[in-house]
């Protein structure tokens, strides 16, 4: 695959939802891309303005915290796992969470999954507990929002 292939299959890529530098890498040298054409396009796309981590890592974790209503734990996670940044990555969540209330988003993921009404016996509490748990809120949060 020549360079300019590489490249507009990156574009096309990043046309349909933002990448990280690293998981645009490996998507592009799983199309058969050579590391040389791969590292070509990522540079051009980075210099272009169209890759940028930064606004990946701000992106992802707007998503994550706001629609689908995940905690900074597990939004945390999956950065990591897609290898961005620590500093990207905590910059993102530390101002998305200025402008947000934890407490206000573990209310509104535990009202989505089991409605407004209180738990009515310690096995309901857990379960509400475990869930918010799984969704990435700390500790602190949970027990604030159950009581």
């Amino acid at each position: 695959m020549d360079d300019a292939r590489v490249y507009d299959l990156a574009l096309r890529c990043l046309a349909l939802r933002p990448h990280g530098v690293v998981e645009l890498g490996r998507k592009l040298r799983a199309k058969g891309a050579s590391p040389a054409a791969v590292a070509e396009a990522l540079e051009r796309c980075q210099a272009s303005g169209c890759l940028n981590d930064a606004a990946f890592a701000e992106s992802l974790a707007r998503n994550r915290l706001l629609d689908r209503r995940y905690g900074p734990g597990r939004v945390r996670l999956e950065l990591r796992s897609l290898e961005v940044a620590a500093e990207l990555a905590e910059a993102a969540l530390d101002r998305l969470l200025a402008e947000t209330d934890a407490i206000a988003l573990a209310r509104s993921a535990l009202e989505k999954r089991f409605g407004s009404a209180p738990a009515q016996d310690t096995k309901s509490l857990k379960k509400r507990y475990d869930y918010l748990m799984r969704r990435g809120f700390d500790a602190d949060t949970i027990r604030q929002v159950l009581r």
